[in-house]
């Protein structure tokens, strides 16, 4: 029996279908990165019994421990709990007051991150990412505090782009039941079948669980309204399904995106993303599978092979101090060990070097190098750490603008509107008020952030010094580069806050003020001068210099 609103029922469900259809080959590919490197999330393909054995595949365990590197990296460098990592700025040309106002809203909004449940959830997120290359963190207003945040298993979520190649639509199924579901939105809320589900006594329909669907996905504007209002005339619809029932539990709306999924990489004409764990497959099956033939090695090389008579007059004990009785009278009839010729050696540098592969793939090495540097100038001069540095930063570039860009600016973004709803801000000054829009920039401020920006530091230094040398030959050289901008990028680069920066007005001001007290300083000095010149010409002369003087 169809439920309340079965024809929009019946439109999401046809199209969370066609959107699961799309994804079947990247959920085979899923299901081996788990098996090979976290059997805890590998229920995408395969039911796997709560409490079973999870690793009878895995011998070699590097990629599973380069991806916790990769994870809790990120995380240290890029989020630092308690930190502040990035902060809301005004956009150049602002007024002071807007300046201060921004700032004020980052540290507070960072306050509200840090007292929630972000580094749980964003932890699990960047182990998805690492692995899978896709990930979602879902965020919402919580009940007991200000916002929570949930990650959302892979293969549960589908997704879809806007024409920009964001993601604008996620639809994500799991199963509850009618208890569960009475809890979250009540007992008039629910389908029919539900309903039955509470008033029956059996066991069976009291377990019975029911597939749910939540979509999410941008309205049309026509069907939207601007300012505080009710779910269905926000921006971004919300609705929970009953699959079962073809029923529309609750249709609401959000006023920003909820769900924050990123891409760690993208391949061409792909939906979905790439990461270490799907790329660096071949080197992990690779090394699991020499693991496993090096172990077997080394067991035979511990217990080799025998060699017996026909006769069964022997019977090799492999004990510790074991005795084998074997017929004295008959030499041919003594068994002995098989000789095992194979290079266990060569097997284990082959082994190292699949490894070394594949914890370059999760920046391994560029992370252990950002939690050691210190330990590293004991070794190397500031210059060479530097210059390592840089080269892993480069490389790790890339993931660093997509899980700023693509992750963390949606759930900034999320949480802002939140607490803006919330009252965490104070009011906006007039300035801001008068735009009427809330204009501003997202700047990272943590480790990684600044040593990526650290880059073009290096290069301001090297034309500083160019334009010294350049100058004996040219004193115009001075003035072929804008000083003062290059001079505030630096600064931004280093995390200085903008409030703390002055305009080029201010500066102008301080400049002229500056030249006027040297001016005036320099003034007894002139008049001095000249009055010591007028002394040495005639009478004529004095009294022309008079006349000249302007009433």
């Amino acid at each position: 029996m169809e439920g309340k609103n079965s024809n929009l029922a019946a439109q999401l469900i046809q199209r969370h279908g066609a959107m699961k259809g799309a994804q079947a080959q990247f959920r085979i590919t899923w299901q081996t990165c788990a098996d090979y490197i976290r059997p805890r999330k590998g229920n995408i393909q395969t039911v796997v019994s709560p409490g079973s054995d999870q690793f009878n595949q895995i011998y070699d365990t590097t990629a599973g421990d380069s991806a916790d590197v990769f994870a809790a990296g990120v995380l240290s460098q890029l989020t630092p709990a308690g930190e502040l990592w990035a902060r809301m700025s005004a956009k150049e040309g602002a007024a002071q007051d807007e300046k201060d106002w921004w700032d004020e809203c980052s540290q507070r909004m960072m306050k509200v991150i840090h007292s929630s449940n972000f580094y749980l959830a964003w932890h699990e997120d960047l182990d998805d990412s690492g692995i899978f290359g896709t990930s979602d963190l879902f965020v919402e207003e919580s009940d007991k505090g200000i916002v929570n945040f949930v990650n959302v298993p892979v293969g549960t979520f589908t997704i879809a782009e806007d024409s920009e190649g964001m993601v604008d639509t996620v639809f994500r199924e799991w199963e509850w039941t009618a208890r569960q579901c009475e809890q979250k939105w009540g007992r008039e809320a629910l389908s029919e079948a539900m309903r039955k589900c509470l008033d029956s006594t059996s066991p069976a329909d009291c377990d019975r669980k029911f597939s749910i669907i939540h979509a999410v996905y941008p309205r049309r504007k026509e069907d939207t309204r601007e300012g505080e209002v009710v779910g269905r005339l926000r921006p971004i619809a919300s609705c929970y399904v009953d699959v079962a029932g073809k029923h529309v539990i609750e249709e609401s709306g959000y006023y920003e995106m909820p769900h924050c999924c990123g891409r760690l990489m993208r391949s061409n004409g792909e939906l979905y993303g790439r990461a270490p764990g799907t790329d660096k497959m071949p080197s992990i099956k690779l090394a699991n599978r020499m693991k496993l033939d090096l172990l077997l090695a080394l067991e035979k090389q511990v217990k080799p092979g025998w060699i017996m008579p026909d006769d069964n007059s022997s019977a090799p004990d492999n004990r510790p101090n074991g005795v084998t009785y074997w017929d004295a009278s008959n030499p041919n009839n003594k068994p002995e060990q098989l000789v095992n010729q194979g290079r266990v050696d060569f097997a284990t540098e082959g082994l190292k070097a699949e490894q070394a592969v594949i914890r370059e793939g999760f920046h391994v090495n560029m992370f252990q190098m950002l939690s050691n540097v210190d330990q590293m100038k004991r070794e190397k001069t500031a210059f060479e750490v530097s210059q390592l540095v840089q080269e892993k930063l480069v490389l790790f570039s890339p993931l660093f603008a997509r899980i700023t860009q693509e992750k963390l600016n949606q759930v900034l973004r999320r949480v802002f509107g939140i607490c803006m709803r919330k009252g965490v801000f104070s009011p906006p000054p007039p300035s801001v008020v008068d735009k009427g829009v809330l204009e501003y920039e997202v700047e990272y401020v943590s480790k990684i952030a600044l040593a990526i920006r650290a880059a073009e530091d290096n290069s301001l230094m090297v034309m500083m010094q160019l334009v010294a040398e350049m100058m004996n030959f040219d004193p115009s050289a001075v003035h072929v580069f804008k000083w003062r901008e290059a001079l505030r990028r630096s600064a931004s680069n280093k995390g200085f806050p903008t409030s703390l920066i002055r305009t080029d007005e201010e500066v102008d001001q301080i400049m002229q003020g500056i030249a006027q007290q040297a001016q005036a300083a320099q003034a007894p000095e002139m008049l001095e001068k000249v009055a010591g010149a007028a002394q040495k010409l005639g009478p004529g002369a004095q009294r022309k210099m008079v006349e000249a003087i302007p009433v």
